[in-house]
């Protein structure tokens, strides 16, 4: 089994993957909205402000899942920081050591572009996420995330 990782580009076909792949995901969780429409507009958006959405192909150039890493600045360090969303692996593809695969591409990546660290958001229900990001040594912060939201 070798997964690689693709970067996606600003096109209509790689952006229409990726909604693809996250409506799948919003299939599965049952507690996002997702309006295709708007998520393609975002990702084109993003894909020209430097953030980078990933396509994880296996080894017969099959997509099998997505995550974008944004660049945020360092306050600490020349070393940049960069937060991991959007992260997705479809079912055929699960239980395969493509997680810890696509995890240790996703570091060397960050690596290569100045990178220090990876860090996301995971709901603290969601046992399943947490045990996987542990597994890849993904440790928990004693940070808090405050919110303000409204409709």
């Amino acid at each position: 089994m070798i997964s690689t990782l693709q970067i996606a580009t600003n096109s209509d076909a790689d952006a229409d993957v990726i909604v693809s792949l996250l409506s799948a995901m919003q299939d599965e969780v049952k507690e996002l909205q997702l309006d295709k429409k708007i998520v393609k507009e975002s990702i084109l958006r993003a894909l020209n402000e430097h953030v980078y959405w990933f396509l994880f192909k296996d080894e017969n150039d099959v997509v099998f899942g997505t995550c974008y890493l944004q660049s945020v600045h360092n306050y600490w360090s020349q070393g940049k920081r960069y937060y991991l969303g959007g992260f997705y692996i479809s079912p055929s593809h699960r239980k395969q050591g493509r997680f810890r695969e696509i995890n240790h591409l996703l570091k060397n990546w960050v690596i290569e572009h100045d990178g220090v660290q990876i860090y996301c958001h995971i709901h603290e229900d969601n046992e399943h996420s947490l045990g996987a990001f542990g597994a890849v040594d993904m440790k928990p912060t004693e940070y808090c995330l405050c919110a303000h939201h409204w409709d």
